[in-house]
Order: C-alpha cells, then sequence, then structure tokens
C-alpha cells in the first residue's frame, strides 16, 4: 500500500497494484491513472516512500512498544507493508533484509528517532 499526499496534506491510500515503486525509480508513474498522473505531474500531489508509511503505521499501532524483527515482519506482512524491500525470499531472508533495514536507520526515522535496544532474549525496535 502506498500512501499518496495532497497539497491540502490531505491522503489516499492507494492499494500496490495501482501503483509499481522502485526507491529512486520515476517509472511508477506511467503505471497511474490518467487522473493520478497529471495530479503528480502538476504537483498536486506526491507519493510517499514506502518506508515513510511503514514508520507511520508502526508508530499508530505500536506507539513505543520495543518490538523485534520478527514482530515487525508479521506487522508488515498483515498489512502489505514494504513489500518490494523485502521480497519474496523465504520469511528468515525477510526477516533479515527488514534487520538490515532497520539497523540502517538506527537514530533516524522522519519525525521519529529509532531505537535498537539489545537484550537477552534479542534484538528490540521502538520508536520514540
Amino acid at each position: 500500500m502506498y500512501k499518496i499526499r495532497s497539497m491540502t496534506k490531505s491522503t489516499l491510500m492507494i492499494p500496490d497494484a495501482d501503483i509499481s515503486f522502485r526507491h529512486g525509480d520515476q517509472k511508477y508513474v506511467e503505471k497511474l491513472t490518467p487522473q493520478l498522473k497529471g495530479f503528480l505531474e502538476s504537483g498536486m500531489l506526491e507519493i510517499v516512500d514506502p518506508w515513510e508509511i511503514f514508520i507511520d503505521l508502526w508508530w499508530a499501532n505500536l506507539k513505543d512498544q520495543p518490538t523485534m524483527v520478527k514482530d515487525l515482519l508479521a506487522f508488515c506482512a498483515s498489512r502489505c507493508l514494504l513489500q518490494d524491500f523485502l521480497g519474496s525470499g523465504s520469511q528468515k531472508s525477510k526477516q533479515s533484509i527488514l534487520g538490515r533495514l532497520l539497523s540502517k536507520n538506527v537514530g533516524r526515522c522522519g519525525e521519529r528517532k529509532l531505537v535498537r535496544r539489545r537484550r537477552r532474549e534479542g534484538t528490540f525496535y521502538h520508536l520514540s
């Protein structure tokens, strides 16, 4: 699912099937309906990065609750989040990819701060 933000800051949620998005690749515009394509080209709409959507939904649902990568992966799967980033490999592969994405973003996540805590039970992440 991708979020499109309008100039008035209202938000539309659009299923993955409507947008083919690759980070840093503008080809997704060709897959949009002519109306959405026109709005994007005019600057009236912008596509928000899927990582931003993940962070927004994580905060909205889990707040600052410490969460393990395997649980965040289940969270993503239940909401069809980060599918392009996680790929189509095994659960273990997806968990490793998500763990690396989280590790690379520790300390920063837009308006939030991503915090990693290592405990006896494993590594936990939370937003603050």
